[in-house]
């Protein structure tokens, strides 16, 4: 009993030490990510970038000058999008999403998007926040 006990704090021992963030660089994005910022951000340069480990997760954050950060999985899926004091481009938002805000809000923008396996909250530069389905489909105004 007392090996086990040994054995489980050792191996959580471990396990903190390797969590935690790093600075990485653009090449150690994994390549979906890489090739999404190239086509989407290419007119920027990503002034850091964070390798965030959580156990056998992570996530890595980059961040931009002009105050834009990206939010992706190890498999380099994005996972929200946020842009303080300016507008997402609109290449970077999922379709129908873009059909929905540009025929129905057209005056406005997108500051921020988050993602996960069901849904897409979308908050608009007017302060307006919508949350659609996984195909884009439009669910309520929150």
């Amino acid at each position: 009993m007392k090996r086990i006990l040994t054995l489980t704090m050792a191996l959580a021992a471990t396990l903190t030490m390797v969590a935690g963030e790093y600075l990485v660089d653009f090449s150690r994005l994994p390549q979906r990510a890489q090739n999404f910022i190239k086509e989407h951000f290419a007119q920027q340069k990503p002034t850091h970038i964070i390798y965030d480990v959580e156990l056998l997760d992570g996530d890595f954050e980059v961040f931009f000058a002009d105050g834009t950060q990206l939010d992706f999985n190890k498999r380099g899926e994005w996972r929200k999008m946020e842009r303080k004091g300016g507008v997402l481009p609109m290449s970077a938002w999922p379709e129908a999403i873009a059909n929905h805000i540009t025929t129905n809000h057209p005056e406005v923008g997108v500051v921020e998007i988050d993602r996960d396996r069901n849904e897409y909250e979308v908050t608009l530069s007017s302060g307006v926040e919508l949350v659609f389905n996984h195909k884009g489909r439009l669910k309520w105004y929150d």
